[in-house]
């Protein structure tokens, strides 16, 4: 996995790709909304460049964002690899065909629609600024925000590859999914391992070019330590995927097994009563707006919650 955040060139009111290689860049950091690092009145097209080295491109290559508010066109090399739209969900772009050995270069066409423009009142925005004239949708805290403000990656894979693990987390009925596709234009029979709690369940699919099949397989009773608030203990769910004896992808996701239930008035976690003391957290600072600041703030901000006799916190944003 190669990461690709950091400072990108920033073209502000670009149209076009050709149209960069005559303007002078201004600097902006990915992950990041442009409205958080000096450009609060920014609504429309911007561009979004930066170049990266690579030795050799052999095997397959995925892009993934994070996600991109709004609208994303990503070209690698000058080849459009893939469009997103859609502000707060994450997206995958085959860059295969477009990369190679040596210096690579990606531009990426944001578009944030401003208010009044047809394709605005589709998008969500918060809900007090669905297409609403009056306040609080303008002004609010909800504005038309715009850029790439989530992490941005590039990963290496074989053909086949292992996306949207999930472990429902039941410590008496313990089951996991998994989403297994194949990336080339070819069929492919795949080896995929799903272990967890040092177990494993080994399982042969043939997964035809393009094709994305779902594999659930459950593990019944799990005799591990179960996570709680005063104790939040994680276990690791890792898929591994292999083609033809060569490894294809590997991917791992943390999870927790607890019960969580209501019973009449009661709250139950782990069968134990929990009362919940709540506060709301927006989310929302200065220096990344929607984007959450960094696990140490995040950190500091759960602990002096706890220290007020608060136990729980509704994320808002």
């Amino acid at each position: 996995m190669i990461s690709l955040d950091g400072d990108w060139e920033f073209f502000p009111g670009a149209e076009s790709l050709d149209e960069l290689a005559s303007l002078e860049p201004a600097s902006i950091r990915v992950p990041g909304l442009w409205e958080a690092q000096g450009y609060p009145d920014l609504d429309g097209v911007a561009w979004y460049r930066r170049r990266f080295e690579l030795d050799d491109v052999v095997g397959r290559w995925s892009l993934r964002f994070g996600a991109v508010m709004d609208i994303a066109d990503v070209f690698v090399n000058r080849t459009h690899v893939g469009s997103h739209d859609g502000a707060f969900t994450p997206f995958e772009l085959d860059a295969t065909r477009a990369l190679v050995p040596g210096e690579n270069e990606i531009a990426i066409r944001v578009d944030d629609p401003p208010l009044g423009h047809p394709d605005h009142g589709r998008m969500p925005h918060g809900k007090q600024g669905w297409n609403n004239e009056t306040f609080p949708s303008r002004p609010s805290l909800y504005l038309t925000y715009g850029g790439i403000w989530q992490p941005v990656t590039l990963h290496r894979h074989g053909p086949v590859v292992a996306r949207d693990l999930f472990a429902n987390g039941d410590p008496d009925d313990l089951a996991v999914s998994v989403d297994v596709c194949n990336r080339s234009e070819e069929p492919a029979r795949a080896a995929v391992r799903i272990a967890t709690l040092g177990r494993a369940h080994d399982l042969e699919i043939d997964v035809a070019a393009g094709e994305r099949r779902t594999l659930v397989v459950r593990f019944g009773e799990a005799d591990a330590e179960r996570w709680s608030p005063d104790a939040p203990v994680l276990h690791e769910l890792a898929v591994h995927v292999t083609v033809d004896g060569d490894a294809s992808d590997r991917q791992t996701v943390p999870y927790g097994l607890r019960t969580v239930r209501v019973e009449g008035t009661r709250l139950l976690v782990n069968e134990e009563p929990y009362r919940m003391k709540s506060a709301l957290v927006q989310g929302f600072r200065a220096e990344e707006l929607y984007a959450e600041g960094d696990r140490e703030s995040m950190r500091e901000e759960i602990l002096a919650a706890k220290a007020m006799g608060f136990n729980t916190l509704r994320l808002h944003i």
